[in-house]
Parts: structure tokens; C-alpha cells; sequence
């Protein structure tokens, strides 16, 4: 079962590295073609907050899989915790997939999103398998 677990450890490490190197490149480009300062400062957060949100997830997951992989006494309890964020991800790549639909070419301006919206999935199907991967009793005295 550790072997699953480090497999979709891998894969969610891998879908959010995606998802952020996208999220890099996409500012680097907006920010090389002038859009920074040129709008709001709502749209210069904004510009700057989803490669930064992503990079935070990044440490984050790597750090709370660690703990997923050693604590084996709340296997109910990270099971419905990975589904959840199973969830979000997935939600994150329909959103992508979404506004890629009204702008499906690979251009300069498009591909870093293609590359956050497998991102995205990438790590959506790896929470689902670490879900998964834990056992959906909950351990003897447990009330959860």
C-alpha cells in the first residue's frame, strides 16, 4: 500500500508543480508583453496570486504527505480529506477547461493555462488515488 501511496504522492507533487510552473510562465509573459502596472492594482494581485497560491500548495502537500505517509491511526479520516481535495482539483481543471474552450489554440498566451489545467488533473487523479490508498474502517475506538 506505500507503494500506491508514494505513487500518488508523486503525482500530486508533480500536478501542482505543473500548475504552477504554468501559472510562473503565464505571469512571466503577461509581465514581459507589459500587463503589469498597466490595469488595477486588483489585476496586478490577481496576475500575481495564482502562481503564488500554487507554489504555497506545492510546499504544503509535500509536507502534509509525509505525514499521510506515517500516521496510519486516521486512515477514515485522510481518505475523506483526499477525496475532498480530489474534488477541488478537478473542479480547478474543468474551470481551466472551461475558459480554454472559448480560446483552444496553443499560442504564447494559452499554453502556460494548458499547462495548469493538467496540473490540475494531474493532481486531482493523484488524490483520488491516495485516497484510496487508505483503509475506509475507522480504527477501534475511534468515533469518527
Amino acid at each position: 500500500m506505500n507503494d500506491q501511496k508514494n505513487f500518488a504522492r508523486n503525482l500530486i507533487v508533480t500536478g501542482f508543480f505543473f500548475t504552477a510552473l504554468g501559472g510562473i510562465v503565464n505571469v512571466i509573459s503577461l509581465i514581459d508583453h507589459g500587463y503589469l502596472g498597466q490595469g488595477s492594482f486588483r489585476a496586478d494581485i490577481q496576475l500575481i496570486a495564482l502562481p503564488l497560491g500554487s507554489l504555497a500548495a506545492l510546499w504544503a502537500w509535500w509536507i502534509l504527505s509525509k505525514i499521510a505517509l506515517q500516521v496510519t491511526n486516521y486512515d477514515a479520516a485522510f481518505k475523506s480529506a483526499f477525496i475532498g481535495l480530489a474534488v477541488v482539483s478537478f473542479c480547478m481543471f474543468v474551470e481551466y477547461a472551461n475558459y480554454l474552450w472559448s480560446t483552444p489554440t496553443f499560442n504564447q498566451f494559452t499554453w502556460p493555462i494548458w499547462l495548469q489545467d493538467l496540473g490540475s488533473l494531474v493532481t486531482a487523479v493523484g488524490f483520488l488515488v491516495f485516497a484510496f490508498s487508505f483503509s475506509s474502517v475507522a480504527p477501534s475506538g475511534d468515533p469518527s
